[in-house]
């Protein structure tokens, strides 16, 4: 037994339910979409579940269609009745086949009538059946034909209301003139044309220069229809002068009024030259790049097309012979669906017989056209007919063949065609060595009832790779993509390091490809689908600086050799290297030959290393990067060098020397002279981990050298939404970055006369600081001089100790431009979205000794950094790397580190000495005591360190 819809449901919406009769008819509530539903027959297999489902609106009597709809079987079904079309009963039903089921009792479908209180929402007298407005100064006169327009609200369909006319008095009862029965209510609207008004002259006693009219509408059950007002007068007023146009008068009749203008080809149309989806299938995953009703195309456009489509007859006859019928199945699939295309029927007749026979022949055969077309649904007022007879033959016949290209019915609408923009598919593959397989689905594709009638539309696709072209004659086809980069690259490896560098067009390779429909992609000018295919290159640095101990640590695990050793590299860029360096330094603190000898000494424990991966297996979208494939050693197999290699590793390095070398001169005091020899010490000693425990110069100082491990990657990227992107990503990983224990004796006064030489410090932007700082300067002279003129020597001891260690994960969104950032080790607070500030701290502890450590209190003198991160109590040194990208440049990612001193202020409670005062003609001592005084010992600062970019071919700018 066949399957099958055995009844339609009302599933959701604002009902009438007392109103309602179950299973039969539903009246619903106006302007709120009504949903419906589909039960199947049992019998129905699950395989036709699954198909579309026409859904067909209709008037009651069944046999008029004014839509068609097609929509997925799993979809609810909306009915969205206005105000205006209230009142009248429709029905709904729905079919796999898209035909009717025309059984009187067992139905599938429901009838429907939407319900809102009657109302006159607006009315007005008019000169022509097309609606155009009389006008306030308009004055008829009597025997000239007028229309009345009435726009309704909950009668639509209504056929026996009473228009009652009446004349307006100013000192009398306004008296009945004329009552019209039998008025019809047509899409909401009353138009009613009256040609009677020359009966109406001489009526009344007493008449107006200018008499004026007006209307009530009586319901069938004999109540008057208000306006929201709640008046019951309408079409205020009809004037009229006391003149006369003579003419036989006739009853008011009921019209359709006339609309000016083309057919609504704003309105989107149905096709049944159409597509449903555009399915791709790539790495053994179907998905749809297309779907109806989903995607949103760029630029979609509509183009207005003319259908002339013409049907034949056979000599002397007005019957439609079958190739006809055919002709109009194939318009009326289309013409159901778009209830709002009206048409004209031309009849024409061949030149034998006379004037007369022919004119009338030719209207037959185009009345005969309409009545097959209203039979099949269509509604009547769509349609115009018209006959020619024999005045507009196609063609001059002298023979049989000839005359029958006359004898025909020309049907002639307008239609819309929807063409967009090319969907721009994105995706990665390898070189032509291993391209990517994709395959490409059109479904629901059907160009069988195109309407072109020149250059139709055919079940085709149309590859274009440069300058090859290749047609297949289906609705499937299976591509093979490749990228624009050569399998061997290797020699031109720069140009392709540049492109990622700085990301640009050059490097997608397009597929152009062409299928085509009236419903959608019309014009076969241009493509429908261009696939832009990106390279599988993955360029990879993995550099380390003092790891070994502390296990592998590779970009995405990958294992690659790793270089050893630079100390001849180190030769290429130690002027600059060793420049960058002093240039953060108090001028002649630090010898350069100490630096040096120190890097040259540390040259054995960098690693490094530079690869690609390409022609590799490329993972599915939105998955983990895959970095299997083909390796280039850009080392050893090209003219990458080991400078840029290792630049990104040594400036890491340059960063702890430069921080620690500031750490030691943050603390200096007396004997300021000498401390180079000491620090090129420390420097030559910065491997061992707990050495240095010396005491000379009065200062102590511990450094753990850095462990950094960095790796990083390039490469495109196919997301969860399939769109392509550039991606930076790095992965630092310092255990630790710093770690530093220092102890050092102070004389204050040395302090605070001696100030700060950092050339690259820049002043705090902490608002609170710089006020505090403002109000100290005073206080910071009063102090400093009052030590001086008592001779007074305060001493103390600055410790300065702490740690930072991290590990990120960064990553940088080309075509976002956004970063995540991934904190894996330690803590850090995101100070803006490329930044992160790391909560560890290297903190100062200042103590004055002997007897006046009671007297004098030290803190921070910055309280926050960045408005996020407390500083600790008594003053620190925190650590800020911020991550960015440089395109513009060609440079790429990079790091910059920034030191951020939180400055240091002291508090002294104590008094400032005596002073001689007169009291009685005696001198007195006496002790001048003040309130605690806030002072300057150092101040805080901010520095911006080296920016170090990754795979960066230029000269590097630290």
């Amino acid at each position: 037994m066949a399957g099958g819809i055995k009844k339609i449901h009302y599933a959701k919406g604002p009902i009438f339910k007392e109103k309602s009769i179950p299973n039969e008819m539903v009246v619903i509530a106006p302007d709120d979409f009504i949903l419906f539903s589909i039960e199947w027959l049992e019998t129905t297999l699950e395989k036709e579940k699954q198909r579309n489902v026409v859904w067909i609106w209709q008037e009651d009597n069944r046999k008029t269609i004014l839509k068609k709809t097609v929509l997925n079987s799993a979809m609810l079904y909306g009915i969205k009745i206005p105000k205006k079309l209230c009142g009248f009963t429709y029905f709904l039903e729905a079919s796999l086949s898209g035909n009717r089921n025309y059984s009187k009792k067992n139905y599938t479908g429901l009838y429907i009538r939407g319900y809102c209180p009657p109302r006159i929402t607006a009315s007005k007298w008019a000169v022509s059946s097309d609606g155009t407005p009389a006008g306030k100064q308009k004055q008829f006169a009597y025997g000239e034909r007028v229309y009345l327009n009435l726009d309704t609200e909950g009668i639509n369909g209504y056929k026996n209301l009473t228009i009652e006319l009446y004349a307006h008095k100013t000192l009398a009862p306004d008296p009945l003139t004329r009552t019209i029965v039998g008025v019809d209510v047509t899409d909401g609207e009353i138009n009613l044309e009256i040609n009677n008004t020359l009966i109406w002259y001489g009526k009344h006693l007493f008449p107006k220069e200018v008499m004026e009219f007006y209307v009530k509408v009586k319901l069938p059950n004999g109540k008057y229809i208000e306006d929201y007002n709640g008046d019951i007068i309408h079409a205020r007023y009809l004037r009229i002068k006391p003149q006369q146009v003579f003419q036989m008068p006739e009853p008011p009749k009921n019209s359709t009024a006339l609309k000016v203008g083309n057919n609504k080809t704003s309105l989107k149309n149905y096709h049944p030259c159409k597509l449903n989806k555009v399915q791709l299938t790539e790495t053994g995953e179907p998905f749809y790049i297309f779907e109806e009703g989903k995607t949103l195309l760029k630029k979609e456009h509509a183009t207005l097309k003319r259908v002339s489509q013409i049907v034949y007859f056979d000599y002397d006859q007005y019957h439609l012979r079958d190739d006809a019928r055919k002709t109009l199945d194939i318009l009326l699939d289309f013409l159901l669906y778009n209830p709002f295309l009206n048409m004209m029927l031309e009849g024409h007749a061949d030149d034998r017989g006379n004037l007369d026979y022919n004119q009338s022949l030719s209207e037959k055969r185009a009345n005969n056209v309409k009545n097959y077309l209203v039979q099949k649904g269509l509604k009547d007022e769509r349609i115009k007919t018209r006959g020619f007879g024999e005045a507009r033959n196609a063609i001059k016949a002298t023979n049989e063949t000839q005359h029958s290209k006359n004898r025909r019915t020309v049907i002639e609408f307008n239609y819309n065609e929807y063409d967009s923009n090319a969907i721009v598919y994105q995706t990665l593959a390898g070189s032509v060595l291993k391209p990517k397989n994709i395959t490409l689905t059109l479904i629901d594709h059907d160009t069988v009832k195109c309407l072109r009638k020149h250059d139709p539309h055919q079940k085709e696709i149309q590859i274009q790779n440069n300058k090859e072209k290749i047609l297949i004659k289906d609705s499937q086809a299976d591509i093979k993509v490749k990228s624009s980069v050569p399998p061997h690259f290797a020699s031109s490896y720069l140009f392709y390091l540049i492109e990622y560098l700085a990301p640009g067009v050059s490097l997608n390779h397009s597929y152009y490809i062409n299928f085509h429909t009236c419903a959608y992609f019309a014009d076969k000018t241009y493509p429908s689908l261009q696939m832009l295919v990106y390279p599988d290159l993955v360029w990879i640095a993995n550099l380390q600086y003092n790891f070994e101990e502390k296990g592998d640590y590779f970009f995405h695990d990958k294992s690659l050799h790793l270089e050893t050793g630079i100390t001849k590299v180190f030769e290429e860029f130690k002027e600059t290297l060793l420049y960058q360096i002093l240039k953060y330094l108090p001028t002649n603190y630090v010898l350069q030959d100490a630096i040096e000898e120190y890097i040259l000494g540390e040259a054995d424990y960098y690693k490094y290393a530079a690869h690609v991966i390409h022609d590799r297996d490329i993972e599915k979208a939105g998955e983990a990067l895959i970095l299997k494939g083909k390796e280039v050693n850009l080392i050893t197999q090209t003219e990458y060098t080991k400078y840029a290699a290792a630049a990104f590793i040594y400036g890491m390095v340059a960063v702890t020397i430069i921080i620690e070398i500031i750490l030691i001169y943050l603390t200096r005091g007396r004997n300021l002279t000498g401390k180079a020899g000491k620090i090129s010490k420390i420097l030559r000693k910065g491997k061992a981990l707990e050495k240095n425990l010396e005491r000379k110069w009065d200062v102590d100082i511990e450094i753990i050298p850095p462990s950094i491990a960095i790796n990083a990657g390039m490469y495109y990227k196919q997301l969860f939404d399939r769109s392509v992107a550039m991606t930076y990503e790095v992965n630092i990983k310092a255990k630790p970055l710093l770690a530093i224990d220092i102890k050092k004796k102070f004389d204050l006064k040395d302090i605070l006369e001696s100030g700060i030489d950092l050339p690259k410090s820049k002043p705090t932007k902490d608002k609170q600081a710089l006020a505090d700082l403002k109000e100290f300067k005073t206080n910071t002279s009063i102090i400093r001089k009052f030590l001086e003129e008592k001779g007074i020597t305060v001493t103390g001891e600055m410790t300065v100790t702490g740690s930072i260690a991290f590990e990120h994960n960064v990553k940088y969104n080309v075509l976002t431009s956004e970063f995540s950032i991934v904190q894996i080790l330690g803590t850090a607070l995101a100070t803006a979205k490329d930044e992160r500030i790391f909560e560890s701290q290297i903190s100062f502890n200042v103590k004055v000794n002997g007897t006046l450590k009671k007297e004098f209190d030290f803190f921070a003198l910055q309280t926050k950094v960045d408005g996020k991160l407390d500083v600790e109590s008594y003053g620190s040194v925190a650590i800020k790397l911020k991550y960015g990208v440089n395109n513009e440049t060609g440079k790429g990612m990079y790091v910059q580190p920034i030191l951020v001193f939180s400055g240091l202020k002291g508090v002294y409670s104590g008094d400032f000495g005596t002073q001689v005062n007169y009291k009685k003609d005696k001198l007195v001592e006496v002790s001048k005591k003040i309130k605690p005084t806030p002072f300057t010992l150092i101040e805080p600062f901010e520095m911006d360190l080296l920016t170090m970019h990754l795979f960066n071919q230029q000269e590097a700018d630290w």
